[in-house]
C-alpha cells in the first residue's frame, strides 16, 4: 500500500513537471473562408515568456476551384500593428497544410497566423495547431508588460521624436522593440535607433532602422546589453511627415 502511495505520488509530481516544463499546445477550431477572404487566428491570451513555436496551418476546400491559401506567421507588441516572421507560404486549397518552425527565442506577447485566399470561387476550411516551447534556459520574465515610449508623435521634415522609458533598470535585461511608422506626406526618411545609457546623459546606439513608408517593425536582443536607461529617437531627413508609435517590452534575467 505504502509503495503504491508513493508510485502515484512519484507519477504526479512528474505530470505536474512535465505540465510546467514542456510545450504548450493549442487548436483553433475550423474557420471558413469563401473568396477572396482573409482570416486572423491569433493565440489565445497573452504569451508571457520568451518562447520558440511550431505551427501548422492546414487548408482543406470545401467547393469551387482552383487558387491557393497564403499563410504568414506574425507577431506584436500592442496586439493591434502586426510584424511578419516568415515570407509567404502557398498552401493548395484542395488538402493540404504547411509547417512552419521558429527556433530562435521570440518576446512578442502577441502571436498569430494570417491567411489570404487567392481565389474567387473557392470555399476552404483552416485550423491552426500550436506548440510553444517555453526558452526555460534563458530565466528571463516580464518586467513589466510592454511600454509604449511614443505616442501619436508627428515628425515633420528635419524633426525628431524622443520616447525614454520611464524609471532607471535594475538589473541584466532582455528587450523587443516594435516601431509603426505611418507615412502621412513627402518623401522623408524616419531613422529610428535604440539607445542606451549608464548615466542618461551618453548614449550608445543598439539598432538602427531606416523606415521610409507605412510600416511595422521590430528588433530583439537576448544578450542583457543595456544599461540603467533605454530610449527610442526618431530623427526625420527631407520633406515629408511621419506619424511614429514605439513600444518596447523587458525580460529581466533572475538572479
Amino acid at each position: 500500500m505504502k509503495r503504491t502511495i508513493l508510485v502515484a505520488v512519484g507519477l504526479l509530481i512528474a505530470i505536474i513537471s512535465y505540465s510546467q516544463n514542456n510545450a504548450v499546445y493549442y487548436a483553433t477550431a475550423f474557420d471558413t473562408l469563401t473568396g477572396a477572404d482573409t482570416g486572423a487566428y491569433q493565440y489565445p491570451g497573452l504569451i508571457s515568456t520568451p518562447y520558440s513555436y511550431a505551427i501548422q496551418h492546414s487548408t482543406v476546400k470545401i467547393a469551387g476551384t482552383g487558387a491557393s491559401t497564403n499563410g504568414y506567421t506574425q507577431r506584436s507588441l500592442d496586439g493591434t500593428n502586426w510584424v511578419s516572421l516568415d515570407s509567404i507560404q502557398t498552401i493548395s486549397n484542395g488538402s493540404g497544410y504547411r509547417t512552419v518552425v521558429n527556433m530562435q527565442a521570440s518576446m512578442a506577447p502577441y502571436l498569430r497566423v494570417y491567411a489570404l485566399q487567392t481565389g474567387t470561387v473557392e470555399t476552404t476550411k483552416q485550423k491552426i495547431w500550436w506548440q510553444l516551447m517555453p526558452e526555460k534556459e534563458l530565466y528571463y520574465f516580464p518586467a513589466p508588460p510592454t511600454y509604449q515610449l511614443i505616442t501619436n508623435d508627428t515628425v515633420t521634415d528635419t524633426d525628431t521624436s524622443l520616447g525614454a522609458y520611464p524609471s532607471p533598470l535594475n538589473g541584466e535585461y532582455a528587450y523587443c522593440v516594435q516601431i509603426v511608422n505611418d507615412e502621412i506626406s513627402g518623401t522623408a526618411t524616419n531613422t529610428v535607433t535604440v539607445q542606451t545609457s549608464n548615466d542618461n546623459t551618453n548614449w550608445t546606439t543598439l539598432e538602427t532602422m531606416v523606415l521610409t513608408t507605412d510600416t511595422t517593425t521590430m528588433r530583439e536582443s537576448f544578450t542583457g546589453e543595456l544599461g540603467r536607461y533605454v530610449r527610442v529617437l526618431c530623427t526625420n531627413s527631407g520633406t515629408g511627415v511621419h506619424k511614429v508609435n514605439a513600444y518596447i517590452q523587458l525580460y529581466l534575467k533572475k538572479l
